[in-house]
């Protein structure tokens, strides 16, 4: 026997299971990996890349997590992800703060996880470019409005004030208004009750600061930033026996009428898309 070209059986084998592995990488990796992006797409990824980084410096500034360097990495590198997983839907103004309240309380694949539910399931249509499905509920809120706490809608209009901040509301699940012991619980209610909960618990805010709104003569926005940023612990039993009074009376039977009804008035174009810094000139609460 040769010694000079004798190759053990077990270390044969092992050349050989090596050999195997090389060929699968070699086959495996390239099937797995996402077709080149097209030169749209890769400008979209990199305005993305760009609203993302300011986003960033301003989402939840007051947490001390977010202060530090470590905080703005995690949250960076978990909205850069979800918009390269997902280039259906991107990166949209409102992710920012859903993703910063996911970080705080689970590691950043559950956070992705959760957050990919929310972006494309509960909240569908609310993060695309078009947000054609929180425009279609903003239309929807404003009925019912009227319907619910008619003398807040009747003395809006009479100012010239829109709740186009419900826009604003609904994208970020009230977080950026709410404390978090109350913003944590609407999510609660998010993910097991459905999207109907954002209506609740934006009658409930309504109805909570009639009174203030219907001695305002400008400033409605402002104002009711003022109410949410005081609705505390000791205000929740009372605060969520609302949203349950307007998610049972209310809520669960009409919205699905009223979106259809709002979707089929096809002559009755959609608002606007708002402009940013007027749709995102305040970051209230102690969240933030």
């Amino acid at each position: 026997r040769d010694t000079a070209t004798y190759t053990p059986p077990q270390q044969r084998q092992q050349e050989e299971a090596m050999s195997q592995v090389l060929v699968r990488h070699s086959v495996w990796q390239p099937a797995a990996e996402l077709p080149p992006r097209s030169p749209q797409q890769q400008r979209d990824a990199a305005a993305a890349e760009e609203e993302i980084e300011r986003d960033v410096e301003r989402s939840m500034p007051g947490h001390w997590f977010y202060r530090l360097a470590d905080g703005k990495r995690a949250l960076r590198s978990l909205l850069t992800e979800y918009a390269a997983a997902h280039p259906d839907i991107g990166y949209c103004q409102g992710m920012n703060f859903i993703g910063a309240m996911l970080l705080l309380r689970m590691p950043p694949q559950q956070a992705l996880a959760v957050m990919d539910t929310v972006c494309r399931d509960l909240l569908r249509g609310y993060y695309s470019d078009s947000m054609e499905g929180v425009r279609v509920d903003y239309q929807v809120f404003s009925l019912l409005l009227e319907q619910c706490v008619p003398q807040v809608h009747a003395h809006m209009r009479s100012i010239g004030e829109e709740p186009i901040f419900v826009l604003r509301w609904f994208q970020t699940i009230f977080i950026t208004e709410l404390q978090p012991v109350i913003s944590e619980r609407v999510f609660d209610m998010l993910l097991t009750k459905g999207a109907a909960v954002l209506f609740a618990v934006g009658l409930a805010i309504f109805h909570t600061a009639q009174a203030r709104v219907l001695g305002s003569a400008h400033g409605v926005d402002r104002l009711l930033q003022d109410v949410c940023a005081h609705i505390g612990h000791a205000d929740e039993c009372a605060f969520f026996a609302l949203v349950d009074h307007y998610g049972d009376a209310v809520v669960s039977t009409v919205v699905p009428a009223l979106r259809l009804r709002v979707l089929e008035q096809q002559r009755q174009p959609l608002p606007a898309p708002p402009q940013r810094r007027s749709f995102w000139n305040s970051t209230r609460g102690s969240w933030v």
